[in-house]
């Protein structure tokens, strides 16, 4: 019983780690989630990585259904360029904090060239 718990959280948090191992960097800015049969739902980015990213949404997102998310990066100094990608929800848990919902998003496919360097500017600013 008690030790089956302990080996499950450890497990967990070297998940979370393993999960957080490709560094992310800060985003705020606003997004749009664009999701099938609903109007898009403007959020607010947190951080990004080449793996996905962090954002804080309106409304409670659900896990099985993929979103396709547009942004806009800054790659050269005041030029930024809209990105959309096809992203799933990992976590979507309230906080009242952010005042919304703390959202995890996976990139469904690998980023693009552009938005890994992109991603590279953003944690080597000029």
């Amino acid at each position: 019983g008690h030790d089956r718990l302990v080996d499950l959280m450890a497990a967990m948090a070297a998940t979370e780690v393993q999960r957080r191992a490709k560094e992310r960097v800060a985003l705020r800015g606003i997004a749009q989630l664009l999701r099938a049969q609903h109007s898009s739902v403007d959020v607010r980015t947190h951080d990004i990585g080449v793996d996905g990213m962090c954002i804080i949404s309106p409304v409670n997102l659900v896990h099985t259904v993929p979103f396709t998310l547009r942004f806009f990066l800054p790659l050269k100094p005041r030029v930024s360029t809209s990105f959309e990608l096809q992203v799933r929800v990992s976590y979507s848990v309230y906080s009242r904090a952010v005042d919304g919902f703390r959202a995890g998003l996976q990139f469904a496919t690998p980023p693009s060239p552009d938005l890994v360097a992109a991603i590279e500017s953003l944690k080597h600013p000029h």
